[in-house]
This record gives C-alpha cells, structure tokens and sequence, in this order.
C-alpha cells in the first residue's frame, strides 16, 4: 500500500535509472515513443478483434450506467433528470447484441441503413448526448480509436467529478487486448465501488500498417488524474488487481522508458494541458538535445589535436553492443559516456528554454520534470 506522493515517488524509476534505454528510445523515435516497442499485443484468444472489443465496451458501458441509475432512483445527472423508460429499454436492447446487430446500429449512425430508422437514429442521439456527447462510440474508424469512461456521465452517485480541464497526471498500462477490457472493468468497479471519480480511455485494436500484424501503438489505457492523492489511489487499486489476478500480471508490459515506471508495470507521466502532452515535449526537446550534442562532439577536438566524428547510428550501436554483453572498446565507451553527460545537460537547457523555470530540470532527482511539483500549473511557451 502507498501511502503518499511521495511513498510514490520514491518507488518510481525515471529515465535517468536506466538512462541507456532512454537514450535508444531517443535515438529511434522522433516523437511517436508508444510506437516504439517489440513484443505483439494481439497475441492470445480474440486479442485482435475489433468486433468483440467494441461490442464489450459497449454492453460494459451500457449495463455500468444502468446499474448505477438504477441505484440512485432514475436520475442520471446532477440536474436530477430522469431517464426516459423508453430509452432504458432500447439501452438494455442494445446490451443484447451480437456481432451483426452492432453492425445494423453502426450502419444506422453513420447512414448507410436503408430502411426507415428515423426513430431509432434518434434514441442512438439519446445514447450519445447521456453517456458521452464527447466521443461517439456507433462509429467504426479504419484506424485507431478511443473509447471513454467518464464517471460525471456513468455514474450519478459519485459526488466529486474529474473533467479533462482539470487532469494533471496521466497513468498509463500497456497490457494485451486478451485481457484489456476484463482489466478495464476490474478497475472501474473497483473505483465505482469506492465512488472515486475517474476518466480513462482504452483503444481498440488495429494492425500494424507495415502488416506485421502487431498492434501499432502500446498505450492502451489511460488513466487520467488531477491530484497527486488521487494518482496515489488510481495506482493502489492497479496494484491489487495485478496481484490478484496473475493473468493481468502476466499481459502487461514494461512501459516506455521516457516515462517514469511503478513496479516495473505502471507508467506515469506529467500532464501539460491543451498545449502538448508530456510524451510529446519529451520528445521533441529531446530530439533537439541529441541534435545539439552531436554537433558539440563533433566539433570537440581530442587530446591528439584530432576531432571526434561520431554519429546517432554509431551511438546507437555502442548502447545495443553494451546492452547485448558485446565487445565496446575504451575509446567508444569514453565517448558513449561523454555523450550521455552532454546529452542530459542539453535536455536540461532545451526544457528551461521552452518554458520550464530553470530549476524545473527533468532527472536529476525524483523531482524533475515527470514529476516535479505535479499541483502546479507549467505550460510550454509557443
């Protein structure tokens, strides 16, 4: 059990505890760091099937709302209104589903249905406008896509309500799709039981555009949070579900190594409002950082009077070398180390000069830019 913030901090690893990874991350990514991973999502029954997954969601979503009107007498918000029985017994139709009926509503949404559905178009504006006008879950992208809980539109018997405006941290778990809506709603029934607001996503699953047939992006659920205590009981919860049920456990994978890591299976990342999210300021003064310092060395002159000549794909053959127990001679591994002291110091000069107060630096301790005085508000500088 973490007790506070600062329990939590001091378990977190930063991308300075394993500054090679971080490193490599940076060097073969431009910004996109939840495409960079080598392990399969998909792998497992249904685990890519897009069909079931939105059909779950859906029927989870539905009975999750009807439930929790049902306890609280009818009244579906705060404003006291009272749900139509007519649109309690078309949501409850909907809970009923197969793969084809989902396919006749998605039709019916987008108007592709032939027959005369005027009505029922209307009560899927119904289901839109009470459980989520910010997402349209009857819709079906060749894509990715996200799909929402928000407890302030789920759930009328939680008090307190979490909104996006608010959010200042995120928490992330990378974990199979075999597993990634029974883990979703675990956690929801646990947060709904204890009436803990809440506001996640979850995406649905697709394929690799190079047909690798591996899942093209590794950030499946995330979780949103505006305190540090609610941070601190988000991430209780997800460690009681994953060490109660090993199958959970054994489905998630280790979270990039820009964020900072609880247990080896919780990411966490600062939140940075409308302007850019953590990821992509990590990953865009990072880049400049790399940048910078291999032009520094490169015009670094050595004690035999010659310049160094190195480049980001010789830098990255050095960290797999190292990382693979391969031989890396003294003068490379010198120069390995000169360019991650350089590099770090960069970073930190790239972040101040976006915005950040000069001594908002990134790793030097467990304070830093992840996770640096998270209840206050620092945006980026255009």
């Amino acid at each position: 059990m973490i007790n506070d913030f600062n329990d939590l901090i001091n378990i977190m690893e930063v991308p300075e505890d394993h500054k090679d990874d971080f490193i490599e991350l940076l060097l073969t990514t431009e910004n996109a760091f939840s495409q960079n991973f080598d392990y399969d999502l998909m792998k497992g029954n249904n685990g890519g099937n897009k069909d079931t997954f939105l059909l779950e969601y859906i029927k989870f979503k539905i009975n999750l709302f009807l439930d929790n009107v049902a306890r609280n007498n009818g009244v579906y918000n705060k404003r006291g209104d009272v749900i139509d029985p007519r649109l309690v017994d078309f949501f409850k139709h909907l809970a009923t589903l197969d793969v084809e009926g989902l396919y006749r509503y998605l039709r019916i949404n987008i108007g592709n249905e032939n027959e005369n559905i005027k009505s029922t178009k209307e009560w899927l504006e119904c289901y839109k406008r009470i459980l989520d006008p910010k997402n349209d879950d009857f819709t079906y992208c060749s894509s990715h896509q996200w799909y929402y809980f928000r407890s302030y539109l789920l759930d009328p018997n939680i008090e307190e309500e979490l909104h996006s405006r608010n959010v200042k941290h995120r928490l992330y778990v990378t974990i199979d799709f075999k597993e990634l809506m029974n883990f979703t709603e675990d956690f929801v029934k646990e947060l709904t039981k204890r009436k803990i607001p809440y506001e996640l996503k979850i995406k649905a699953p697709y394929t690799r555009k190079d047909l690798s047939f591996g899942y093209s992006e590794n950030d499946v659920l995330v979780i949103y949070a505006d305190t540090e205590d609610r941070v601190v009981e988000y991430v209780n919860i997800l460690n009681e579900l994953i060490k109660h049920n090993p199958e959970y456990k054994d489905a998630i994978h280790r979270p990039s190594p820009h964020l900072g890591i609880i247990n080896g299976l919780i990411g966490y990342g600062r939140e940075f409002g409308n302007k850019i999210s953590y990821s992509e300021c990590i990953a865009d003064n990072g880049n400049k950082a790399v940048i910078k310092t291999l032009k520094d060395l490169n015009n670094e002159v050595t004690s035999r009077g010659q310049l160094y000549k190195i480049s980001a794909c010789e830098i990255l053959d050095i960290i797999r070398r190292r990382k693979n127990r391969q031989f890396v001679s003294t003068p490379e591994e010198d120069m390995y180390n000169l360019f991650k002291k350089d590099l770090f110091e960069n970073l930190y000069k790239e972040l101040s000069n976006s915005g950040y107060p000069t001594d908002f630096t990134m790793f030097m301790d467990k304070y830093s830019i992840a996770f640096g005085n998270p209840e206050e508000s620092y945006f980026i500088k255009k």
